[in-house]
């Protein structure tokens, strides 16, 4: 078994076509003075087209401790949440590519940290890059100056620029970025207001620096500009309050006269600062380089305004972030009576939403770029029109459907089902608790379950081998009695073809997330020792099978606290109504407490943006039942 090391400090790096500027980034990093054991680098390649992957995810000399992720583009907020999420160390440090880190970086977070023990978050000092120019140089003026403020009782920090910035990992746990900013300007704002606003402490050190490499010439500058005003009227939207925000406004009439001040103070805002850079670099600049300085402030403003404009042109409906999983539970009809579940229960009691509204669901969700598309239930295969709703995923382009399915109606009816495995429309995810016929038998409650899920396993195997396009996974429960073979399981899915294997801990009433210590197959406090040992295992598994494990190793380390009541909050960050949207049955988005959307009264688009699923996110992140669902906790 692979001994857990133990990780200090994580670093994440979102990138995105800056092949050679993440190379130098990178470098900067391995040579930092700490042990490569103590550290570890995540990569996330935000959909990048110049051959990131085959540079950062290939192996190399000194590379043991980089871990390449790529994901479709979403925004560098995603990307560093993507990031966070793989993280092992108990500091998760921020750096762009572009940026390169100062000798002693590292150390001087971690020294940080440890004498400021009380402090949510650790921010340095960024430099421009001496080659850069005036304009570099301005630009990294106007991002420094915005970090402290004076409120009364002394200067301290309200923001950190995310190329220099680490956290304590239970904090970012709970306060992930937004990831409805797309661009890389304004998110950092508005989640260091989040903290700020929370009570918890910013510590600014000054010694912990690294240089920022922008791209030069007036057009980035501009670029990089407008994309602020952009990113800061969305801010302001979110966050009234800003105190570095004040001058905007968001009313239809406040908002352009604001505007119309702003333009009219451009020379004097542009004075005003240059005295104040020319200050703060203790130098005597010649006229040219006071005009120059004088321009770009000039500049910075006009673009910065130009941003503000067509953010608020754009609609003054607040902006949403695509759903990664959206989950249909197009049934609770189930064809099992599982010692685990509760659906079935309530099944002939419930009428399943009309194919209507679910074909105009699947349409809306298509044009809105969500990434994954799931039908579970109850079994998703017993509703009658289930190959009429995958035929139109096909016709609107969505792949990779996942099944949810105990395998006996997709064995039964594998004929029909096979046109949608053949052209990847469809993906079924099998329950397998077990390689003990009686142990899954049990649990399932059916002498024949067991016989049933292993056939219509094999015949996927078997049809994968003659397409390649043909995907399936296993997903397997956790529960006393079946600690001894979940690497078997592991080992066994792989062997057979599946693309992946997905552990979940028993959830002893899924319609009641609260109930579970009374579960008969819950694991004891004495069985404790059995699943830290699998779960190393896995971990293990994992660490050399680079994908196959769809869990993290911190979700997997989480399941002793999960079945000892100790899980809080601040363990897990439930994206139920964020990352994961669920579909209930009944036509209505529900979480665990309430729901925030009805999609047959509703389009898709005005519920992910209306103020109802901001309560839902923020009742579900201080939910005090995390459950450790895999398609929302991990």
């Amino acid at each position: 078994m692979a001994e857990h090391r133990s990780i200090d400090i994580s670093v994440v790096i979102p990138t995105y076509n800056r092949k050679r500027l993440l190379e130098e980034c990178l470098d900067s990093v391995l040579c930092q003075d700490l042990p490569g054991g103590s550290f570890e680098i995540v990569v996330v390649d935000d959909g990048s087209s110049d051959g990131t992957g085959l540079f950062a995810g290939g192996p190399g000399k000194d590379r043991d401790n980089i871990r390449y992720i790529k994901q479709e583009r979403r925004g560098p907020a995603a990307a560093r949440n993507t990031g966070a999420a793989h993280c092992g160390g108990r500091i998760i440090a921020f750096i762009d590519d572009d940026c390169r880190a100062c000798p002693g970086w590292l150390r001087g977070m971690l020294e940080a940290h440890r004498l400021h023990s009380s402090a949510a978050a650790v921010g340095g000092y960024t430099l421009s890059d001496p080659e850069g120019g005036i304009a570099q140089e301005v630009s990294q003026f106007l991002s420094n100056s915005s970090i402290e403020i004076d409120c009364g009782r002394g200067r301290e920090p309200i923001f950190f620029p995310t190329c220099n910035v680490s956290l304590k990992r239970e904090i970012f746990s709970r306060c992930e970025f937004d990831p409805s900013f797309p661009f890389p300007a304004g998110e950092d704002l508005e989640f260091f207001w989040r903290l700020y606003k929370q009570g918890e402490r910013l510590v600014f050190d000054p010694k912990i620096r690294v240089v920022h490499r922008r791209l030069p010439g007036p057009a980035a500058f501009c670029r990089q500009a407008y994309l602020y005003g952009r990113g800061n009227l969305l801010v302001k939207r979110l966050h009234r309050d800003h105190v570095l925000l004040q001058e905007l406004k968001t009313g239809r009439f406040g908002f352009w006269a604001g505007m119309l001040v702003n333009m009219a103070k451009i020379p004097r805002f542009a004075y005003c600062l240059c005295r104040f850079f020319a200050r703060s670099r203790g130098e005597a600049y010649g006229r040219f380089k006071k005009a120059g300085v004088f321009f770009f402030f000039c500049l910075h403003k006009i673009a910065y305004i130009f941003g503000n404009v067509a953010r608020f042109c754009s609609g003054r409906r607040l902006p949403f972030a695509a759903p990664q999983l959206l989950i249909l539970d197009v049934t609770h009809k189930c064809n099992l009576r599982c010692r685990i579940c509760d659906i079935w229960k309530n099944a002939g009691r419930e009428k399943d939403i009309s194919g209507r509204y679910v074909r105009k669901l699947l349409k809306e969700a298509a044009s809105s770029g969500i990434q994954e598309v799931a039908f579970s239930g109850g079994e998703a295969m017993l509703r009658s029109d289930i190959l009429d709703l995958l035929a139109c995923a096909r016709g609107l382009g969505l792949k990779g459907v996942g099944l949810l399915s105990n395998g006996i109606a997709v064995r039964r009816d594998f004929g029909k089902l096979e046109p949608f495995l053949r052209d990847g429309t469809a993906v079924p995810v099998l329950s397998l608790d077990s390689l003990r016929p009686e142990l899954h038998n049990y649990v399932r409650d059916d002498a024949r379950a067991w016989e049933n899920s292993i056939e219509a396993l094999k015949a996927l195997a078997d049809l994968r081998k003659e397409a390649s396009g043909v995907k399936f996974s296993v997903i397997s429960i956790v529960f006393e009695r079946n600690l001894e073979e979940l690497e078997d399981l592991y080992v066994f899915a792989r062997e057979l073809g599946a693309c992946n294997i997905q552990y979940q801990p028993l959830l002893a009433n899924n319609l009641k997330m609260a109930e579970r210590k009374n579960a008969e197959l819950w694991v004891k406090p004495g069985s404790f020792g059995s699943l830290e040992r699998a779960v190393e295992r896995l971990i293990a598994r994992g660490r050399s099978d680079g994908g196959f494990l769809r869990n993290s190793e911190g979700n997997l380390r989480l399941f002793k606290k999960y079945f000892a009541g100790e899980l809080t909050p601040g363990d897990c960050v439930c994206s139920s109504a964020g990352r994961t949207v669920l579909v209930a049955n009944d036509g209505y988005c529900r979480t665990c407490f309430s729901a925030y959307g009805d999609i047959r009264r509703q389009s898709l688009a005005d519920i992910l943006s209306g103020p109802r699923i901001n309560e839902a996110r923020e009742r579900v992140r201080k939910c005090p039942w995390p459950c450790l669902l895999p398609c929302f906790c991990d």
